[in-house]
């Protein structure tokens, strides 16, 4: 197999791709958890000005435009795909992990607490990901145009 320059860009597209994603996700997972509480969670640097972690992952996509744009071989339907893919994923992987950092914090608060506190504890952390979500929007003022209405207990 010869190697070519069309194959680098196409190997440095994926590559950044998965950088992106792995970067993207953190940084998602960062702001979730701080969201929900615990900035403490979160590095001390993102906390002062999480804007710089917001960047490289803009910086990161932006390269993956570059990169495809400059010379991978691979087709522009294909490239917006994975981009477009690699932002959902990115979003999705970021709130499963803050929200699983913050079960593990609730469940230790529980372990930890008085019997009061300890069934608050638990119920928040028994509550389900689309729940979590919109806890996670209504603190930062956002809401789902999408989200069912469905009464608190």
């Amino acid at each position: 197999m010869v190697y070519t320059d069309l194959m680098f860009y196409d190997i440095l597209l994926i590559f950044i791709l998965f950088i992106y994603i792995v970067v993207s996700s953190r940084v998602g997972a960062w702001h979730t958890i701080s969201t929900l509480g615990f900035p403490s969670e979160a590095p001390e640097l993102f906390c002062r000005n999480s804007n710089i972690y917001d960047a490289a992952s803009i910086l990161l996509i932006i390269s993956e435009f570059v990169v495809f744009f400059v010379g991978a071989s691979i087709p522009g339907f294909v490239a917006i795909g994975l981009l477009l893919a690699s932002w959902y994923l990115s979003g999705k992987l970021g709130h499963k992990l803050g929200f699983k950092k913050y079960r593990t914090i609730m469940l230790e608060m529980a372990e930890f607490s008085s019997s009061d506190d300890e069934k608050n504890f638990l119920k928040e952390a028994d509550k389900s990901d689309e729940e979590l979500l919109d806890d996670v929007l209504n603190l930062a003022g956002r809401t789902r145009p999408h989200a069912k209405m469905r009464p608190r207990t």
